[in-house]
């Protein structure tokens, strides 16, 4: 599978994702179906390229005139244009014709080989007649705020028939401009319309806004307040998705929540899947920055709870005895000012199953230091190495690999961190290649892991007093 989108009616979650049948291009629309969000049943493909399209690209839904409508893009002949199918149960999809076509206006974008036309988002002009439309495209380089691949817009009556517009605009203001974007989704919510778009990050003279240790790409958060823009970078977070793996999210609108969905790509190994990742909720700060949270939906996936004991806990950083550290069943006490340290539960996770771990963290930092404290994923047991997801106080979360000597290599970093001395509740959600990390329940990263992970978790931190308090597992029933 590839780009996934959702549509929510009456009680039940239907998903769509690019698939491929042969070859190496993505052909075809597939469906699945879940009553929960969490466990979903395949109905399988439902439209496939046309005979003389190289390839099919990525869609959404919306209903129009009584019946729902999917767009999805196809190339012919090098060039790419957007095509619609309309059903009446979401399941059953009938191609219309191709004279409802929507092609690229040469007045604003670029309508030949090297174009783009690809994936419209719709949603309800303000005024209640009709609709605007975003999707990936390639302005002409005149266009103020627009550099290559970037956003393009059209407009509906109908929901059907599209025509297309100029481009809103994009104010980068002191943001470094970024090349090459794909438009996620856009959605009105309370006054601001906030736009997820897909970029990669690079290049001198970014870094001192972006604060970025290597090349990023993911999904960045724009903000407007009216449909043509113009478009804000969202400050902090600025990065909604933007680690190791993760790709293209979209708004999904359910009843009384606005939801978020996206696919995550495996970086290990010889078999290249991708999946689903948990779908998320969106949280709306008190500055009205739209950020990630966990979605209780997705408790669902509890299955049979596992047993933690932090006193069975084997410290492997430092090896030598030190005072400072304690352990009861339900406790994990452990002082280190100047250093840091790595302790292993004893279970042994099965991880391919998937495992949810639950629990409230705590770190206490020494006088002019900064600390952080989070989760140690094991991936080579020989080596003694693996990867770290530590929460600093600094402000900033850092992804690292680790070995038991202690050394501490970051790769990725998000903006947000932990506050010193307050106790806060986590969540770890593990399964194969994929984990997310929650903090109070709001998304800190999502991160899909180098190597196959062997089941070992550990509890880590640096500099400062750290505990770890009432741990909770349970495998995933999926």
């Amino acid at each position: 599978m590839w780009d996934t989108w959702l549509y929510y009616n009456q009680g039940v979650h239907y998903l769509y994702y690019l698939h491929k049948t042969t070859g190496e291009v993505w052909d075809g629309i597939s469906l699945a179906y879940s009553s929960d969000g969490v466990h979903f049943e395949e109905i399988g493909p439902i439209i496939q390229k046309r005979n003389d399209a190289e390839w099919l690209g990525s869609g959404s839904v919306w209903r129009a005139g009584g019946r729902f409508v999917m767009n999805f893009s196809e190339s012919r002949g090098g060039v790419q244009s957007i095509f619609f199918a309309c059903s009446d149960d979401l399941i059953h999809w009938e191609r219309l014709d191709d004279d409802l076509r929507s092609d690229p206006d040469p007045r604003w974008y670029d309508d030949t080989r090297t174009g783009r036309w690809d994936c419209i988002w719709a949603i309800p002009k303000p005024e209640g007649e009709g609709y605007w439309g975003y999707l990936t495209a390639r302005p002409w380089n005149t266009i103020r705020g627009m550099r290559f691949e970037s956003i393009g817009m059209v407009e509906s009556n109908d929901g059907i028939h599209w025509q297309a517009v100029s481009p809103p605009v994009i104010d980068w203001d002191a943001w470094p401009q970024m090349n090459v974007g794909e438009v996620g989704a856009i959605e009105r919510i309370e006054d601001n319309y906030y736009l997820m778009l897909g970029y990669g990050e690079w290049g001198l003279g970014g870094r001192q806004l972006l604060n970025s240790p290597e090349v990023r790409s993911g999904m960045y958060c724009f903000v407007g307040g009216s449909p043509r823009g113009p478009f804000k970078p969202q400050r902090k977070p600025y990065r909604l998705l933007t680690s190791n793996g993760t790709a293209f999210s979209r708004f999904y609108p359910t009843p009384g929540i606005m939801l978020v969905n996206h696919h995550s790509i495996k970086k290990f190994g010889t078999d290249p899947r991708i999946w689903m990742a948990p779908l998320k909720r969106v949280v709306m700060d008190k500055n009205t920055n739209l950020r990630l949270g966990y979605w209780t939906g997705n408790d669902h996936v509890k299955g049979k709870e596992i047993e933690i004991d932090l006193a069975s806990t084997t410290r492997i950083y430092p090896k030598t005895e030190v005072d400072g550290w304690k352990a009861t069943a339900n406790r994990l006490e452990a002082d280190e000012p100047a250093r840091g340290g790595i302790a292993l539960l004893e279970n042994d996770f099965n991880v391919i199953q998937g495992i949810i771990l639950e629990g409230y963290m705590e770190i206490r930092q020494p006088p002019k230091r900064w600390s952080g404290l989070g989760i140690y994923l094991e991936h080579d047991a020989q080596k003694h190495r693996g990867i770290g997801i530590m929460l600093e106080t600094r402000g900033c979360t850092e992804v690292a690999e680790i070995d038991y000597m202690g050394s501490f290599n970051p790769v990725y970093q998000t903006e947000n961190g932990i506050q010193n001395d307050e106790k806060r509740s986590f969540r770890l959600m593990l399964r194969r290649s994929l984990v997310e990390f929650y903090l109070d329940d709001l998304l800190i990263q999502c991160h899909s892991l180098p190597e196959k992970p062997t089941g070992r978790i550990g509890l880590i931190f640096e500099s400062g007093k750290a505990i770890f308090e009432n741990l909770r597992g349970w495998e995933m029933n999926l």
